[in-house]
C-alpha cells in the first residue's frame, strides 16, 4: 500500500516504486515531477489565500481534511481547507457546517456530482455561490497520486485564480 499524503510524497513513492520494480526511468520521472511542482509553488507562492471548501461526496455529504493530499494541493494554491482541522481523512459534514464555514470556493470533481452548482445554489446567501466560485474539476487530474498530479495543481490553481479575480472585481468579501 502506498498512499501519498503529499506532493513530495508523490516523487518519494515513484522512486520507491521504481527501485522495486526496477524501472529504469523512475529516477527521471521523479525529477520531472518534482521540477514541475517547485514551478508551480514557485508561481503561486504569494497569492492571496482563499477559503476553500472540497466536496468529495454530496450524501453524505463528505469532505477532506488537512492531511489528505488534496488539502495540500489547495495550500500549494493558496487556498485553505475550511475542515482542514477535523479528525477524519474523510470526514462527512453538515450542511450546516458548510454554511457556516461560508468558503469562498467550493471545489469538487466532475466523478462526483453532475451539476455542483446545482447542488449549492438552494444556499444562495453562501459567498461560493453569490459568487460564482463552485468549480468541477477533473477528477483524473485532480484526485491520482500520480505524476499526472503536477497537471492538477495546475488546474486547481487557475480555478483558485479565477475566483480571486471575481473577488477582486466584487466589494469586499463580509
Amino acid at each position: 500500500v502506498d498512499e501519498p499524503a503529499t506532493l513530495d510524497g508523490i516523487a518519494s513513492s515513484m522512486l520507491r516504486l521504481g527501485a522495486l520494480t526496477g524501472a529504469a526511468g523512475a529516477a527521471e520521472a521523479a525529477a520531472t515531477y518534482r521540477a514541475a511542482i517547485a514551478r508551480l509553488r514557485d508561481r503561486y507562492a504569494s497569492r492571496a489565500e482563499v477559503r476553500v471548501f472540497y466536496q468529495v461526496w454530496p450524501q453524505p455529504l463528505l469532505t477532506l481534511n488537512g492531511r489528505h493530499l488534496v488539502s495540500d494541493v489547495l495550500a500549494l494554491c493558496g487556498g485553505r481547507n475550511v475542515f482542514a482541522d477535523l479528525d477524519a481523512l474523510v470526514p462527512p459534514v453538515s450542511t450546516e457546517a458548510v454554511l457556516a464555514a461560508d468558503p469562498q470556493v467550493i471545489v469538487t470533481t466532475d466523478d462526483t456530482i453532475a451539476d455542483p452548482v446545482a447542488l449549492w445554489r438552494q444556499w444562495p446567501r453562501l459567498r461560493a455561490v453569490q459568487a460564482g466560485t463552485v468549480y468541477s474539476l477533473s477528477s483524473d487530474l485532480v484526485t491520482r497520486a500520480s505524476p499526472r498530479l503536477a497537471e492538477g495543481v495546475e488546474v486547481t490553481c487557475r480555478a483558485l485564480d479565477r475566483a480571486r479575480e471575481v473577488y477582486r472585481r466584487r466589494a469586499p468579501p463580509r
